[in-house]
């Protein structure tokens, strides 16, 4: 885990006497964000440092935090947004424009650096590395340069180069970005709304509201923790492998509220969840639980104790918890609602119905938010096909749960590990894929004489990691207990060979 401090601007300027603001979409493969329209951003790295460290012994000290703020222009300069001169963006090199800042009149730049307005600070973990990331707002003339924004498809924010993050660009007036912000199809960054909300309706000029986005960042949960429109995620660390190496905690609602799949290695871990409680106790109406592995229930337990939630969980999932000491007070059944009130941007009936989705574990479930967005749990992943542990029997029906997924129309999925996924039917195909492609692999080794489970994961490891290799080695075994159970395969003591 590398920490890296990272800048994001908010460009601002007003347009008959409206306030617009300049914003970038983030590609699908973003690890931080969402698919969702967001400041411009990058990594502070040692040739902002060297240009500091060049102005700051020619000009002196500009302006106070002058080495972010230099970042900010440099970030504006690679993509063509601010520029005195009229080359092409094509034309410029990323030595270019660490020679332009240097070589910028040193009054040009002072209105540049006293142009931003500090905006916040967050911090967001993308399972790999966590960036510190500080917040301006740039002021800019409302004719300009930035009339003729010519926007790159590379961005600095993620240190791997092969990631396409930012993919359109445009200016949105603050009343359209209030409008769309509430259609969970178009997202903006949460705090990006707090700050609309204060300019809108609360009628703060925009220095005012700035500072106080900046003071809330520092002291709100709800805020920095909300991805989706009133949905908030708490992750917590997991024994898994990268990028799965979290526990997702959810919580969804407007005035009633839900924790979905409470799981922590340790009281400790889940300590702004429970601030979060604490701040909206009066919204809570219960704990869902999607299935009962202990990683995304083990908490259940001590908010009982502490709050006497009532909890919602599938009839299989209650025995295990019963087991635990642990009273489920509503049995959930396919195609159960489960209502959430009026979604008020729409002023619909808004619910999360409950999906079977048996195969990773007895009694898992799903839950598709009626506004598009479905709750996966341990069953899909973005990236990898859940693994089915314990209960290999299962892998059959899990592919199928898989494929269930499809008939629902949900444009965002939320798993129990992992990053938000961004184009649910995506995520879909490519886990059936990759279990496709497991099955025939094994019968691949199979017709070649390699018969036993740890001959064939060695095979089919493709990482030295040894926990990886136990992953392949479950998903084997699941595969070759299937392929018994569909007769396409017999078992003779720890041999396993084609029917034919």
């Amino acid at each position: 885990m590398v920490d890296y401090e990272a800048i994001s601007v908010i460009i601002f300027k007003v347009k008959n006497n409206q306030p617009y603001f300049y914003l970038v979409k983030r590609g699908s493969e973003m690890p931080i964000y969402p698919d969702t329209w967001t400041s411009i951003a990058g990594i502070k790295n040692e040739k902002d440092q060297e240009v500091y460290s060049f102005l700051y012994d020619k000009a002196g000290n500009i302006i106070d935090d002058m080495s972010s703020r230099l970042t900010a222009v440099r970030l504006m300069l690679e993509r063509n947004i601010l520029s005195p001169f009229e080359e092409e963006q094509s034309a410029i090199t990323e030595q270019d424009v660490y020679e332009r800042i240097k070589n910028l009149d040193p009054d040009l730049l002072s209105v540049y650096l006293h142009s931003m307005i500090p905006a916040g600070f967050q911090k967001i973990d993308d399972g790999k590395n966590i960036f510190n990331v500080k917040k301006y707002i740039f002021i800019s003339a409302g004719r300009s340069i930035f009339e003729k924004v010519n926007l790159i498809n590379e961005s600095t924010i993620y240190s791997n180069p092969r990631f396409k993050l930012e993919t359109k660009s445009r200016w949105f007036s603050a009343k359209q970005i209030k409008k769309l912000s509430e259609k969970p199809s178009k997202l903006f960054v949460p705090s990006f709304i707090f700050l609309i909300h204060l300019i809108i309706d609360e009628e703060m000029k925009l220095i005012e509201a700035a500072r106080k986005l900046d003071r809330t960042m520092n002291t709100d949960i709800s805020i920095e923790n909300q991805i989706l429109p009133f949905i908030w995620k708490f992750m917590t660390p997991a024994l898994t492998l990268l990028p799965f190496h979290t526990t997702n905690i959810y919580v969804i609602g407007d005035e009633t509220k839900y924790i979905i799949d409470p799981g922590a290695n340790s009281v400790s871990d889940i300590v702004n969840l429970l601030s979060f409680i604490e701040e909206h106790i009066n919204e809570i109406e219960g704990i869902i639980l999607t299935s009962a592995n202990a990683d995304h229930c083990n908490q259940v337990l001590e908010l009982k104790k502490r709050y006497n939630f009532p909890i919602y969980s599938s009839h299989n999932v209650s025995e295990v918890m019963k087991k635990e000491d642990c009273v489920v007070n509503h049995i959930l059944k396919e195609g159960d609602k489960i209502q959430l009130g009026t979604y008020k941007p729409s002023d619909k009936d808004w619910f999360l119905e409950v999906i079977g989705l048996p195969g990773n574990s007895p009694g898992c479930i799903g839950l598709f938010d009626s506004r598009g967005i479905i709750f996966t749990g341990s069953t899909l992943h973005k990236t990898l096909t859940s693994t089915p542990g314990p209960y290999p029997n299962s892998y059959d029906e899990l592919f199928r749960s898989i494929e269930r997924l499809k008939k629902y129309p949900a444009r965002f999925g939320l798993s129990g590990r992992g990053n938000i996924m961004t184009d649910v039917n995506a995520s879909i195909s490519l886990n059936l894929k990759r279990m496709k492609w497991a099955e025939k692999s094994i019968l691949k080794h199979l017709k070649a004489g390699i018969s036993q489970i740890d001959e064939i994961a060695e095979e089919l490891a493709n990482k030295k990691l040894p926990l990886w290799k136990r992953v392949t080695r479950n998903t084997i075994e699941a595969n070759l207990e299937k392929l018994v159970i569909q007769k396409k395969i017999i078992r003779r003591g720890e041999d396993y060979l084609l029917s034919n």
